[in-house]
């Protein structure tokens, strides 16, 4: 206040100088006047000297997400009247933003690719693009489906970008032509299984566009150039979907790649999705195993027993009745059974076999090295080997001498024995020397399941069947003969330990393993007493032969979850190359990552490992992306194969077939209803599929995901300063128009004088 006065003085003494100079060059009339049209005009200016303190409220900002909007300006679109639907639809899509509060973010097709000019629609490419912008912000699509390569499934970057809390965040505008013929064909598997020898049905689904009338369409099988079948069917009317099972002959074993194709109807102009093609597996209808024994025994027969009971499996025996020395004082032709053809079997018809069983037998002293090294040579170049234990089996000369001994999964001290034919003459003793893994009839156990880390298991997925017979086994009465393993040493990273014998004075010695010999695997039972089960009162016969089944089962590589498989194959030519992808599934999958262990091969090339993109996608589930040399044309029909070979899990071969996707213009594909319904199950976006417009069921989805996107807090009060207080009233600014009136004043002689020259 102080200041204030001291301002009010000193304002008054300057005004009263300034009056009094200018009464004596004015006169005491103009001067007076022009004094107080000064102090009308300098008094707001003097004003904002004083602020005024002012208490106002702070709204804190409303953030409204954006609405994407794209917008499918192809000439598919264009010659339906599409674009011009979808375009008005856009404009009723403003005017209710703006009611809603929300801003949408428009983009054209066309802008992101030039191809559309030229006439293709490259919406797959685009949308994957388009995704990376959204974040979790709401869109819109407005299409017909249509897409340049319709083959091909929908880019993966594409999945679940529609999904919201309560509505869906994304909605696809899809326009089709309901007049327009057309017929196209779904199937519901990628891989379709038969047997050897046997008839198979594939089942088709195929749908048309109109229902007015009665419609007969012809579907066609085919395998390359071969015609496998043909199924006349007829739409009535109203009918939009029928189920077809067509018949198939016989095909060989195999992988196979066929097409079915629905042969267009006289009016149907759009073709592209009249075919499909599948991958069709043919596994072998009866299955060689040879089941070597070395005396007969109980466990020999219930072994014998459960093979002759399975059809699918084609049985040759060769048991040893007579030792070399086992002399009876009797003619010999008396005694000799049917000549059996050792050579052959051993040298010849071996690779014809699936599985051996080697079964209480002894190589070293029954055959002879050249068939000891062919068995050996059969199950590492990926044959199955059932070797169940006994009084013959493992003897030293077996696990040092014989060719078994590579493919052991174990180690024993000392060194080999120089082989000796007149050794093979020799009995084996059951008192043989106490070292190494030597057989006790007399040593009684209990089963127990062994522990192995989880990559083991995986692959050896047997352990998970036996698993499940834990309980029959501990029930069970306690069994009896079991080899001394205790005495070896097993090699690191070559085994997987899968059962353990638990003595009566509480020691564990293993019981089971599986190992994986050069591209074979392997199940050594080192006991010959599970036959036990099948005659324990206690326990089913059914456990038994399950256990056995389970185990031909992994060897025969039947199991339902196959080592490596590969799904999925994607081939897409470019330039100068033409790249590839597909899925690989699988335990053994988690090798990959090891270059050495695999080879490639695509469509006939090569492909060395070290150029392919290899991702994990999860414990057992990776990616494998590269390109071959060669431009293949749209429509090429080729294979992907994938083999591996470790002591992990021995050898794996997966193979897939595949399409080079063809490149279409829009006139060929003027809309895709599967294109629109795929799309949105990926996604999981809303669809809409309209001939006309899509105001009402849009609006409807706007107002739902509008709802909570703005949030508006409290607001503040805050205080502030206030220099210009004195211009919020209206009639301050007439007070300035005494400047001009303070100048005429001053000025006013100069102006009434006329001069005269």
């Amino acid at each position: 206040m102080e200041n204030l006065n001291q301002l009010l003085v000193i304002g008054t003494i300057a005004l009263l100088i300034l009056w009094f100079g200018w009464i004596l060059l004015y006169g005491l009339r103009r001067g007076s006047l022009a004094l107080i049209l000064r102090v009308i005009w300098i008094v707001p200016l003097v004003m904002t000297f004083f602020p005024e303190i002012v208490t106002v409220e702070v709204p804190t900002t409303v953030s409204v997400k954006p609405i994407h909007v794209l917008l499918d300006d192809s000439e598919s679109m264009k010659q339906g009247g599409w674009l011009a639907k979808g375009e008005a639809t856009i404009e009723n899509l403003k005017e209710e933003c703006r009611r809603v509060g929300c801003s949408l973010k428009i983009t054209r097709l066309s802008s992101r690719s030039e191809v559309v000019n030229s006439g293709y629609t490259p919406l797959d490419e685009v949308l994957s693009s388009w995704s990376y912008e959204l974040g979790s912000d709401p869109w819109v699509v407005f299409t017909d489906g249509g897409n340049q390569k319709p083959k091909i499934e929908w880019s993966k970057p594409l999945s679940g970008i529609g999904a919201g809390e309560q509505w869906p965040r994304g909605y696809i505008a899809g326009y089709v032509d309901r007049t327009l013929d057309n017929v196209w064909i779904e199937t519901a598997t990628d891989t379709l299984f038969s047997f050897e020898g046997k008839n198979m049905v594939v089942t088709v689904d195929i749908h048309r566009n109109t229902t007015e009338n009665d419609l007969p369409v012809q579907v066609q099988v085919a395998s390359g150039e071969q015609h496998l079948a043909t199924a006349n069917v007829t739409f009535r009317k109203g009918d939009g979907q029928i189920a077809v099972e067509i018949p198939l002959p016989p095909l060989n074993r195999g992988n196979h790649f066929v097409s079915i194709e629905a042969l267009p109807t006289a009016t149907e102009k759009i073709l592209w999705d009249n075919r499909v093609h599948r991958n069709v597996e043919v596994l072998p209808n009866t299955i060689g195993v040879l089941h070597l024994l070395g005396s007969p025994s109980w466990d020999g027969r219930f072994v014998r027993r459960y093979l002759k009971s399975e059809p699918k499996y084609d049985l040759i025996s060769f048991f040893i009745l007579r030792d070399p020395v086992d002399h009876q004082l009797t003619n010999e032709r008396e005694l000799s059974l049917i000549p059996f053809p050792v050579e052959r079997l051993f040298n010849q018809e071996l690779p014809n076999f699936r599985s051996v069983v080697l079964q209480n037998f002894s190589l070293y002293q029954f055959l002879e090295p050249s068939y000891q090294k062919n068995l050996v040579n059969f199950v590492k170049n990926g044959g199955g080997l059932l070797f169940i234990g006994g009084p013959r089996a493992l003897n030293s000369s077996d696990y040092r001498s014989s060719a078994l001994a590579s493919i052991l999964p174990f180690e024993t001290e000392g060194s080999p024995i120089k082989m000796n034919p007149l050794s093979l003459l020799r009995p084996i003793p059951l008192s043989q020397n106490r070292s190494g893994p030597y057989y006790d009839p007399d040593l009684k156990f209990k089963v127990e399941a062994a522990q192995p880390d989880q990559q083991s298991r995986d692959l050896a997925n047997v352990y998970d069947d036996w698993l499940h017979f834990m309980g029959d086994f501990q029930q069970a009465e306690t069994l009896q003969g079991l080899h001394h393993m205790e005495n070896v040493t097993f090699k690191e990273k070559e085994y997987t330990p899968l059962l353990n014998a638990r003595l009566e004075d509480g020691r564990t010695v293993p019981l089971a393993v599986a190992s994986y010999p050069g591209k074979g695997r392997a199940l050594w039972i080192f006991s010959d007493s599970f036959w036990r089960l099948a005659m324990d009162p206690s326990v089913s016969r059914k456990v038994y032969y399950d256990f056995l089944n389970s185990s031909m089962t992994w060897l025969l590589r039947q199991e339902f979850r196959k080592p490596a498989s590969l799904q999925e194959l994607s081939l897409r030519a470019e330039d100068t190359k033409t790249s590839f992808s597909v899925f690989v599934h699988g335990p053994a999958a988690g090798y990959l990552a090891e270059e050495n262990t695999w080879d490639v091969s695509v469509c006939g090339f090569n492909v060395p490992y070290r150029s392919l993109l290899v991702q994990k996608l999860g414990s057992q589930s990776w990616s494998i992306s590269g390109s071959i040399p060669a431009v293949l044309q749209g429509g090429t029909i080729c294979s992907m194969v994938l083999q591996g070979n470790h002591t992990s899990f021995g050898s794996v071969e997966a193979r897939v077939g595949g399409q080079v996707p063809e490149t279409y213009r829009d006139q060929d594909v003027p809309f895709s209803l599967i294109g629109l319904e795929s799309l949105a199950r990926l996604t999981q976006a809303s669809l809409s599929v309209e001939e006309n417009n899509h105001d009402t069921s849009l609006l409807e989805w706007v107002g739902r995901v509008t709802g909570s996107m703005g949030v508006t807090a409290p607001s503040e009060r805050k205080s502030m300063t206030d220099f210009y207080w004195v211009f919020k009233s209206w009639w301050i600014y007439l007070l300035f128009l005494a400047i001009p009136g303070e100048v005429l004043v001053r000025r006013w002689p100069h102006l009434t004088t006329v001069k005269r020259t």
